[in-house]
């Protein structure tokens, strides 16, 4: 599948999400005045300086809908706040520190049966096992799930191939989808064929013996150093007299044949011969039409649509990353092959796995090289040549890797792939060492996927926060702190600012602060994100922690913050706070930002 960028439109702030693995496999003057507050600060989380804070208060938080890798305000996929380093490293520690409630989230199965209910595409013991997988796979991150089986009765759908990516139209308007050439479209049907940065279009052979100088594989894309050709020699095969004779002609059934005069699309066929996008029932759909079909939105829950997923098999399963354009919509979700759901044959559950990842924002482990521009990736600002939470999969807890199948370390350079690895044979000079090939976003087989790392547990955590709440069993309560409350001391008094949670849960916000020594009365509720505590000793050193309340209470306060109260009075300008501040207070300010401006 080729996955192309797409502009970005202007938004206030990154925080809101808006409205494949292959077989080998996200307003008004409150934000801009807190933009503003936040421009003192500096470069935008203080971990690059060149970038200034109203970056993030312009920054768009949907990515293209076919997201590859990039660029945003010259950061690597900074879409939400949850792409800054400091709040993945910020949940990692509270999941360490057991200070992140456990979640639930809900999710629906679903999938076709023939119209008496028997072979079902989809079943309850499939179902059960992959449930089985979710919980262990996801343990660690405190995250659990539900799962509800929903089968509907129809045999028409229920035989259909799902073509990601690919939709009728895109058939009928004769333009080139590389998604679409595969045979269940009869190879798309397109009447040019353009592959992406070779630069040409060839227009698709007129004989045999043009196909043959031209291409070197039959059936395939192939290339020369110019050019690009797409050749079915069936097509050459095909008599006249066959088209339209009651009889389906596999070398007549194309667009370029009239796809055989409707022979192939028959009502009494036995077999899925119908490619024709305009007769009444084709053996193929999109994946959107697949999804919109079964008429489930993703408001409340993750959806998991299993399908005969195409072309010919070779895709497991598709996901929906949560900054892209109607994740809560009838089109999100995961789209999976049924022979990779549940324990079937090499299939263990890791697909689900994997895919669910990229729905709680994980990128592969090997996207920082084999996910890059082709034509100059060593200068592509998602490049990653060390662990690193900036570029690559945005981890630092995953070293770089190459694209990579096997269960060990790839070679020094993997035999390229369409281009696919070109960063590893341009950029990439040492071996490939401790690399993360068991983990559950790599593209080894079943058997070697075993886990998450901390840092993507840490990352998940933050966009169930950010963007699922409504699918977990507890909408109601806000989550924790993860980052500690900024403390200084002043005038023999403690001024301290913090940000609310990114799960605000449903209610308005107030704050239990806790202090050590104890307030005299034990705690304060306030109703603000600040508060100036003057019951307090020079000399003397005290620790502050904070929880949210709604209507119910945060199950754990945040990180604590100690200051020693000093009687010296000092002002805080923009210099000194650029450069003495801690990033803590940084991300404070951004996160108030972002946040605020979903009220």
């Amino acid at each position: 599948m080729i996955e192309i960028s797409a502009p970005f439109s202007h938004v206030t702030c990154p925080c809101n999400p808006s409205n494949k693995r292959s077989q080998q496999k996200q307003r008004d003057m409150k934000a801009f005045v807190f933009c503003l507050l936040i421009g003192f600060a500096s470069a935008h989380l203080g971990y690059q300086k060149e970038s200034s804070a109203e970056k993030w208060c312009a920054m768009d938080s949907r990515g293209p809908k076919n997201l590859k890798r990039t660029n945003v305000n010259g950061k690597c996929n900074a879409y939400t706040v949850c792409d800054a380093p400091e709040m993945t490293l910020a949940y990692t520690s509270a999941l360490a520190q057991n200070i992140l409630p456990p979640v639930v989230i809900n999710y629906q199965v679903h999938g076709f049966a023939k119209d008496d209910g028997s072979d079902p595409i989809v079943t309850a013991e499939h179902t059960n096992e992959q449930l089985a997988f979710m919980n262990e796979a996801y343990a660690d991150a405190k995250m659990s799930f539900n799962s509800t089986l929903l089968v509907q009765k129809n045999s028409f759908n229920q035989a259909k191939t799902v073509v990601y990516g690919c939709t009728y139209e895109d058939i009928l308007n004769k333009e080139f989808n590389l998604d679409c050439i595969t045979p269940e479209t009869g190879f798309g049907g397109d009447p040019e064929i353009c592959i992406p940065n070779v630069g040409c279009f060839q227009v698709i052979c007129s004989s045999v013996a043009t196909c043959n100088s031209n291409c070197t594989t039959q059936n395939a894309i192939a290339t020369n150093p110019e050019c690009a050709c797409f050749c079915i020699p069936e097509i050459f095969q095909c008599a006249n007299s066959s088209i339209g004779n009651g009889i389906c002609n596999p070398e007549c059934n194309f667009m370029q044949r009239n796809w055989d005069g409707g022979d192939c699309c028959l009502a009494n066929r036995t077999q899925k011969t119908c490619r024709d996008p305009s007769s009444p029932n084709p053996d193929w759909w999109g994946d959107e039409l697949f999804k919109t079909s079964i008429g489930s939105s993703s408001i409340d829950h993750l959806n998991f649509y299993i399908a005969n997923l195409g072309p010919n098999g070779k895709l497991l399963g598709v996901a929906h990353f949560p900054w892209m354009d109607g994740v809560y919509g009838m089109a999100a979700g995961i789209i999976m092959s049924s022979m990779a759901w549940g324990i079937q044959g090499p299939f263990l559950g890791d697909t689900a796995a994997h895919e669910a990842g990229h729905c709680f924002g994980l990128y592969h482990v090997f996207s920082g090289v084999s996910e890059l521009k082709v034509w100059k990736p060593c200068e592509d600002i998602c490049y990653e040549s060390t662990p690193s939470l900036l570029t690559g999969d945005l981890i630092a807890d995953t070293n770089p890797t190459p694209i990579n199948y096997e269960c060990n370390n790839p070679p020094p350079c993997p035999a390229s792939q369409n281009g696919t690895d070109i960063a590893c044979e341009t950029c990439q000079l040492k071996p490939w060492t401790n690399t993360p090939y068991t983990n559950y976003m790599a593209y080894g087989d079943d058997p070697c996927l075993t886990h998450f790392t901390a840092q993507q547990h840490g990352r998940m955590r933050c966009y169930v926060d950010l963007a699922y709440q409504n699918w977990t069993t507890d909408a109601v309560t806000p989550g924790t702190i993860v980052i500690a409350p900024n403390a200084t001391s002043s005038c023999s008094t403690v001024t301290l600012t913090w940000a609310p949670p990114i799960n605000r849960g449903t209610g308005t916000l107030s704050f239990v602060i806790q202090r050590t020594p104890p307030f005299v009365n034990g705690i304060k509720t306030v109703g603000g994100m600040a508060y100036t505590d003057d019951q307090v000793q020079v000399g003397s050193s005290y620790t502050y922690s904070v929880k949210a309340v709604t209507s119910r209470a945060a199950q754990y306060f945040s990180p604590a913050s100690t200051v020693t109260v000093t009687s010296q009075c000092t002002s805080i300008n923009p210099t000194t706070a650029e450069e003495s501040t801690a990033n803590s207070l940084v991300v404070t300010w951004i996160t108030i930002a972002c946040l605020l401006s979903k009220l």
